[in-house]
């Protein structure tokens, strides 16, 4: 279930804050250079990223496929099982 935050939240991808997306969606993070894709630890990100907003913590992001750091993007990878 790969979806946009966006359409989650109903704002554009640069307006939205990670405190926008509820504690229940997984996110994961998509690679600009390979596309790779992969779940990644939220809690860990919003420690690192002090910034709130999705396009600036993105930056934290690393490819665990090709090493990139740059230009990376968040999605939501599912929800969590109740």
């Amino acid at each position: 279930m790969d979806m946009e935050c966006s359409a989650l939240v109903g704002k554009a991808y640069y307006e939205i804050k990670l405190d926008d997306i509820a504690e229940w969606w997984i996110l994961g993070g998509q690679c600009a250079c390979c596309s790779h894709k992969g779940p990644f630890d939220r809690a860990r990100l919003e420690r690192r990223a002090q910034i709130r907003f999705l396009r600036f913590a993105s930056d934290f992001l690393r490819c665990t496929r090709c090493g990139n750091k740059h230009h990376n993007r968040i999605y939501i990878a599912g929800k969590l099982p109740r």
